[in-house]
């Protein structure tokens, strides 16, 4: 029941305005209230595994990995500072991959992380960080997520599904392996040409 400011019921019936006759007609029968927040209903990564073998398959250094992050239903991004914090294996170090406007749509944002120096996944494949302190999209500035209306009011709730034991990848038999520790080095100088004295040219 809607009263006004002195307790009567008020009117709330659609009037014709021209003779002031209340013109009520069925609400459309689809149309249906969710006052609920857009949650993410995922978190994955398209990358395979690394074909540079020699000897284990793993990423190194400016590797670009780009990670999906969807949602139950369409959102507006008001801003464009957004991370994800991932397990590179830093501990106090903040290793982030950030948010891609251009790449991103209405139902899944992405975003991208480059391999930096000293990363490492430690061996397992790459996942995102997601703790009791800390296990949600990370906002900055002025950046706000809400859900997708003719006015946007309502905050997207942007708690993380937990991390997989697979990984980013959701894949035990193509885990994306990130370990940038090392640097190549050479381990033999081979030649074809046989032995002998050469004259020049």
């Amino acid at each position: 029941i809607i009263e006004n400011g002195n307790g009567i019921d008020a009117d709330i019936r659609f009037h014709d305005s021209v003779n002031d006759i209340a013109i009520v007609g069925p609400l459309q029968p689809g149309i249906s209230l969710d006052p609920s927040p857009p949650q993410i209903v995922s978190i994955y990564t398209d990358k395979i595994k690394s074909l540079y073998c020699h000897p284990s398959c793993t990423y190194t250094v400016g590797e670009e990995i780009n990670i999906y992050v969807s949602f139950d239903r369409p959102i507006v991004v008001l801003g464009n500072d957004v991370s994800l914090a991932m397990d590179v294996g830093h501990g106090e170090k903040d290793i982030r991959a950030l948010y891609v406007p251009s790449m991103s749509t209405e139902n899944e944002l992405v975003f991208q992380y480059t391999v930096g120096h000293e990363d490492s996944s430690t061996g397992a494949s790459l996942n995102y960080i997601c703790t009791e302190s800390l296990c949600s999209l990370q906002l900055g500035g002025a950046t706000e997520i809400k859900g997708a209306t003719s006015i946007p009011t309502s905050d997207a709730d942007l708690t993380l599904p937990p991390c997989s034991e697979t990984g980013l990848s959701g894949d035990e038999s193509n885990p994306v392996i990130i370990e940038s520790s090392g640097r190549p080095s050479v381990i033999a100088v081979l030649g074809n040409t046989p032995d002998g004295e050469f004259g020049p040219g």
